[in-house]
This record gives structure tokens, C-alpha cells and sequence, in this order.
């Protein structure tokens, strides 16, 4: 069935319950004439999207749980290896995350792949809240944003700092 609608306002009333057939040119608001197909396709590409965005989902995920294990095991490894306190093993941790980050940032930058999915969302996303921080201020930078990466960088460890100090004075209360 093929429907000519010059108007918005000449679409039939009685359209058949079965649109996948349909095929309909309609006027929009701005008047230019668009063609509209609805057919099972559309539920096709609709259910992909869903899969897609649960397999991205497992990705990030999966990524994530090795990246936050992998953070403890080395971040006891250093601490214990060096005898010293705990934030050695932190900052080691930091530090490697911002570089493999950076790295595969640089290397996928223009590629959208479950590798960054995995990787540097999920795994190094987990494994250091630092890469996150770190490649978004890089961007700015690049971006020739100077103002607002001080700005970031700035409330970043200002912020972050006295939210855990209220936190654990909160925490102090019980």
C-alpha cells in the first residue's frame, strides 16, 4: 500500500493495522518531503542495538572486575616489595594506569572498538580512577582548553580531597 500525503493532516484515518507494508511520504514541520519505511527491519536493527549495548555492556564489565583485582594484587605486591605504606602501592597502580591509558587512548583514538570498551573503560577505568581524570584533562589540553583543564584539575583534587575528609568525618559519627 503506498500512501501520497502532501499534508500532515491527510494521513488517512484508517491506516491497516499491519504497517509493516506501509510506506509513507509525508511533509514535516519544516516542509521538506521525507520517506518513512516501517517493515520489520526496524525491529531487526532495534533488537541488535539492545545486543550491542548488552555486549558493550559485559565488555565494560568484565573489564572492570579484572581491572579492580588487578589494582589490589599490585598495589600489595608494591606495598609489601618496598615495605613501606600503602600509598606507594597506590601511586604505582596510578601512575601505570595513566600510561597504559594514555597509550591505548593515543593508539584507538579514532577507532570506536570493544577493546576500549574492555580496556579503557572496564579495565583501566577500574584498575585507576586516575586514567579517567588524566585522558580527560589531555583532551582539554589538546583542545587548547588551558582555563578549563586548570579549573578541572584544580576541583578535581580540591574537591575530591574534602569530600573524603566530610565522608569520613560523617563516617566517624556512626
Amino acid at each position: 500500500i503506498i500512501y501520497n500525503i502532501d499534508m500532515p493532516e491527510n494521513i488517512p484515518e484508517n491506516i491497516p493495522e499491519n504497517i509493516n507494508d506501509i510506506f509513507l511520504l509525508y511533509v514535516t514541520h519544516t516542509g521538506n518531503v521525507q520517506r518513512r519505511m516501517q517493515t520489520m527491519l526496524d525491529v531487526t536493527i532495534a533488537q541488535e542495538n539492545i545486543m550491542t549495548e548488552l555486549m558493550n555492556i559485559i565488555l565494560i564489565g568484565t573489564g572492570g572486575a579484572l581491572g579492580a583485582i588487578s589494582r589490589y594484587l599490585l598495589t600489595e605486591a608494591v606495598s609489601k616489595y618496598f615495605l613501606t605504606n600503602q600509598y606507594i602501592g597506590t601511586l604505582s597502580v596510578n601512575i601505570l594506569g595513566c600510561f597504559f591509558v594514555g597509550l591505548l587512548f593515543g593508539f584507538f583514538a579514532d577507532i570506536k572498538s570493544e577493546i576500549q570498551l574492555f580496556f579503557i573503560i572496564g579495565f583501566l577505568g577500574s584498575f585507576t580512577t586516575m586514567s579517567a581524570f588524566s585522558i580527560q584533562t589531555l583532551e582539554m589540553f589538546n583542545n587548547q582548553n588551558f582555563g578549563e583543564a586548570a579549573l578541572y584539575i584544580f576541583m578535581t583534587i580540591v574537591f575530591t580531597i574534602m569530600f573524603t575528609y566530610l565522608g569520613f568525618t560523617l563516617g566517624e559519627l556512626k
